[in-house]
């Protein structure tokens, strides 16, 4: 069986912090599947979860999502795969935005999994699936990430 190299958008760390929907499923997968599933990170995509952990005003309408993403976090420094990006891409509208392909790319990734439809219109970028997590999930249902 082949393993899958993910790349995660930070939108998906956000949702997954807030409610048990298909981005909280997703990591899941990348924790009870290790053998199944890898979880790429770079130092730039972790900095930008840990700005986005301290957003007050999410932390305002949903009280436990500081504390939920730095669990996440602190879970995914520990046990996923990490890249230097060796490139740089003005792919995304959003210029931050562009450090996923780069990662992706890098990485080798076979999926990079984001729920910003806006910036990212591309069902492929080189050989990275870009895909929503209900995509995704649904792919997984079906048997088709083996």
């Amino acid at each position: 069986m082949q393993v899958r190299k993910l790349v995660i958008d930070t939108n998906i760390l956000v949702s997954a912090s807030i409610s048990k929907g298909f981005p909280y499923n997703i990591l899941r997968l990348f924790l009870d599947e290790p053998d199944r599933f890898q979880l790429c990170i770079s130092e730039p995509v972790l900095d930008e979860c840990k700005v986005v952990s301290s957003y007050i005003r999410i932390q305002k309408k949903f009280p436990h999502f500081g504390k939920n993403m730095l669990r996440f976090i602190e879970t995914i420094e520990a046990l996923s795969a990490y890249y230097l990006p060796a490139l740089t891409l003005n792919v995304i509208k959003n210029w931050s935005g562009n450090r996923f392909p780069e990662h992706a790319v890098t990485a080798h990734a076979d999926y990079l999994i984001t729920g910003n439809h806006l910036d990212f219109n591309l069902s492929f970028y080189h050989n990275t699936k870009i895909i929503s997590p209900k995509g995704f999930w649904d792919l997984y249902l079906a048997g088709q990430l083996t």
